[in-house]
């Protein structure tokens, strides 16, 4: 007898809420660290396959932010939707307005049908080595709304609304360097927030290998199991992710990869698992937009079809400064 008394509770179910997945992108508005690699969705998958316990579903249905401000080599920027709400309009590289192509409503449509006209338009560049998606708030007044996705912190957003009353010049100058360096300093937080983590074993050529394995992963998702999807990609990316958890799981079992380690066996776990939902599905709806090719029409419910979005000329290196859909 040990004499300690213990406390054993009855559940019906525990939920892991330990962040989203948005990082397992090349693209995403989350903050950087493991609450964003599907940390607990990959726990759950584990505890499935041992144990049988956990249960996942609908993992196919990612949320993309709609706008995010592109930056070449910098974290993406989210853009609030109320900009939209309060007048901002979607422009392609030629100035015209696009979205009333894709929704009766226009610029004010449904997240994921605007989520899928921004990057159908970014992806279609005419060739040229520019961007092709904007967001215009030029012709509002500055107030506390239009800038809410830009300007961190009530003081600049005050500095903001002052501006708007009156048409002070030298207030509306103010309050744009105010903002501009608000998001200067919210772009050098979010590029250094990984930079701080220290590995077990610095300079380990394990450490290097997950890291890069990390950066392939991501690619594969954003390219094939993104904004929109068609089964071929999908099938491409089950085969390359299940490939990545492989050498995941040796270099965890290694020990010897350090926090990189963990972080791509979460993001490989946690990636698969919504490449194989996304291709499990065939219909369109609502986060999850798939078009399906000609071999393939007809065999999903409904015919699978996936709101017109056409995958004609999906290839952009996103090389200008602009706008671009984000996971978040």
């Amino acid at each position: 007898r040990t004499r300690r008394l213990s406390n054993h509770y009855t559940v019906c179910g525990i939920v892991l809420a330990s962040g989203g997945l948005a990082g397992i992108y090349r693209h995403f508005t989350n903050s950087a660290g493991f609450n964003a690699l599907g940390s607990s969705v990959g726990l759950a998958l584990s505890l499935n396959g041992a144990l049988s316990l956990s249960i996942v579903s609908d993992l196919e249905y990612v949320q993309f932010h709609p706008t995010a401000l592109y930056l070449p080599n910098e974290p993406c920027f989210l853009l609030t939707e109320a900009l939209r709400g309060k007048g901002a309009i979607l422009r392609d590289a030629t100035g015209r307005a696009f979205a009333q192509e894709y929704h009766h409503r226009g610029d004010l449509a449904p997240r994921d049908i605007i989520a899928c006209a921004v990057f159908c338009k970014t992806q279609l560049n005419d060739g040229r080595a520019m961007h092709n998606g904007y967001l215009d708030v030029m012709h509002r007044n500055p107030d506390t709304s239009l800038l809410e996705g830009l300007v961190f912190g009530s003081s600049a957003g005050e500095a903001a609304a002052g501006a708007g009353e009156g048409g002070r010049e030298e207030e509306a100058e103010e309050m744009a360097h105010r903002a501009r360096m608000a998001i200067e300093r919210r772009l050098t937080r979010s590029s250094s927030s990984l930079s701080t983590v220290e590995t077990v074993y610095r300079g380990e050529d394990t450490a290097r290998e997950a890291t890069v394995l990390l950066e392939d992963l991501k690619s594969i998702m954003w390219d094939n199991v993104g904004v929109v999807r068609t089964p071929s990609k999908l099938a491409a990316a089950v085969s390359d992710l299940s490939a990545i958890r492989d050498e995941a799981d040796r270099l965890w079992e290694g020990r010897r990869g350090g926090v990189e380690a963990v972080a791509l066996r979460d993001a490989a776990y946690a990636g698969l698992a919504v490449a194989e939902a996304a291709l499990a599905n065939r219909v369109s709806g609502g986060a999850h937009c798939i078009v399906l090719e000609e071999e393939d029409e007809g065999e999903g419910e409904e015919g699978g079809k996936s709101n017109g979005y056409s995958m004609k000329d999906m290839e952009s290196d996103d090389e200008e400064e602009g706008l671009v859909v984000a996971a978040e």
